[in-house]
């Protein structure tokens, strides 16, 4: 396939290396390699913000049996590169130091058609992946908790990570001891005992993208350098023919849509999102302290995937001000709705203290669950630009007929900026397409709901409680038994 220098169509794509290395040297010492370009139908391959590593899986077509002859072993490196024409995209070989390595084989099939062909799937990870399995971590840790996950990526106990590693600095001051945990394990540890340095939040994670490692908060991703919404880095919209648009407003175009939960109340009452409460002891004041979270309260307080012309937003909250029933209370004033209790030790370090539960839980507990709303499945074009951690905006028509002359308006709720939490790049071979499936959320909504401080009620029945015991004296007088005669 030659190679495209500039984008033609949508769905495009540089397929420049896809390479089997084995663990056995060739006779100049070289490792064994083989191309598999032409027998791979498909390749995908997986990037999440809740997960320490990509994973991926080749469909190849075989009827050289390299399965068995180079052989593939679990202990094989991949060499891979493709791009979308004219952009930067995925580049794992040797050339740049780094490979990913094959660890599974499975639904290895023989072809119906041709006794002597076989097809299978052949999934490949990251090089730390691997490290993770191998080594634990037992030591302890002070200061600022980057510098514990930059030595936990780095130390060739431990990971033994060359990748590059982009960070947002905490202002954590603690001393942890990890006792014998696995590094991504100890690394997810100590995430939740983060705090941001330029961000009132709690709580980061740990992924990795083409373009490296990332270890950073949730509104990091949101914002820029704690004082402005960060721009979002593609415009995408969903229209109902895609016929007769040309090759950059089709890249803008969503090929199809799915909104998973855009609303699901009493999970987010259950998981603590709009209101919860911690109860903190602590062994050496001997003091017991509660700290309740309210939503409405706080919301203000954060950056959110929307904003207001870059700012915090006071009103775009994921559900509207309204008192619930006849209590006068909205829900965020439901403390109770998830209580948690932690158990802390002042002065345990000297001059080192863990980062107090109050300031991290809470929070922590509301923002994660915020992602879980308006789930946004994305499938779009190959575009190798983006990655996981990225923000998007997507505009979506409200789902009515338009007049004459009409214009079409944007749904004020689901339209709005997305954070990318996961991205699947698919090349197909049976296609000859380069298409990705987005999973995106956001934790506000564009337009902001109508507030109501005098919510509507229903007539209420009349209560009444019934003694079933006397129910069955009332119904046994009106009915008149014969007597039986066994005569």
């Amino acid at each position: 396939m030659a190679r495209k220098e500039l984008l033609e169509k949508a769905g495009d794509y540089n397929l420049e290396t896809c390479e089997i290395v084995s663990y056995r040297l060739a006779e100049n010492n070289k490792p064994r390699t083989v191309d598999i370009r032409l027998i791979t139908g498909s390749i995908e391959l997986t990037e999440n913000i809740f997960e320490s590593c990509m994973i991926g899986k080749l469909q190849v077509y075989d009827s050289q049996d390299i399965r068995t002859v180079l052989p593939i072993t679990g202990f094989d490196k991949l060499n891979l590169k493709f791009e979308t024409p004219g952009m930067q995209g995925v580049n794992f070989t040797e050339s740049t130091g780094k490979q990913f390595h094959i660890y599974k084989i499975e639904q290895v099939n023989q072809d119906p058609g041709n006794q002597r062909s076989q097809g299978y799937d052949i999934y490949f990870t990251s090089k730390e992946y691997y490290y993770n399995f191998l080594t634990k971590v037992s030591r302890a840790y002070t200061g600022p908790v980057e510098y514990a996950i930059e030595d936990i990526l780095r130390n060739k106990r431990y990971l033994n990570s060359t990748r590059s590693l982009t960070y947002e600095p905490t202002r954590t001051n603690a001393k942890y001891v990890i006792p014998s945990l696995r590094p991504f394990d100890a690394i997810k540890f100590l995430s939740t005992q983060s705090v941001s340095q330029k961000y009132n939040n709690a709580g980061y994670v740990f992924y990795e993208t083409p373009a490296g490692y990332f270890f950073r908060s949730l509104e990091s991703m949101y914002a820029m350098n704690g004082t402005v919404g960060r721009p979002h880095k593609f415009d995408y919209f969903y229209q109902i023919s895609n016929a007769g648009i040309d090759v950059q407003k089709e890249m803008h175009s969503v090929i199809k849509y799915h909104l998973g939960k855009p609303v699901n109340t009493l999970e987010n009452m259950d998981r603590g999102m709009y209101a919860n409460k911690l109860t903190v002891h602590d062994a050496f004041n001997k003091t017991v302290k509660t700290h309740a979270f309210d939503y409405y309260k706080t919301f203000g307080d954060y950056f959110h995937a929307d904003n207001e012309q870059g700012n915090r937003t006071y009103t775009k909250q994921l559900l509207p001000y309204v008192p619930f029933d006849d209590t006068n209370k909205d829900v965020s004033q439901f403390a109770e709705s998830k209580t948690m209790v932690v158990t802390e030790t002042s002065k345990v370090h000297n001059d080192y203290e863990f980062t107090p539960a109050k300031d991290t839980l809470p929070i922590r507990t509301s923002q994660r669950q915020s992602l879980f709303n308006n789930i946004l499945s994305l499938q779009v074009h190959g575009n190798s630009l983006l990655g996981a951690g990225d923000m998007i905006s997507f505009e979506l028509p409200l789902m009515r007929p338009v007049g004459d002359g009409e214009k079409q308006q944007s749904s004020p709720l689901i339209s709005g900026r997305y954070l990318i939490t996961s991205i699947k790049h698919t090349i197909s071979a049976d296609t000859g397409k380069y298409q990705m499936s987005l999973k995106c959320s956001k934790d506000s909504v564009k337009g902001g709901y109508l507030h109501e401080t005098t919510p509507y009620q229903s007539n209420k029945e009349t209560p009444q409680a019934y003694d079933i015991y006397k129910e069955d004296e009332r119904m046994l007088g009106n009915i008149t038994v014969n007597p039986v005669d066994y005569t």
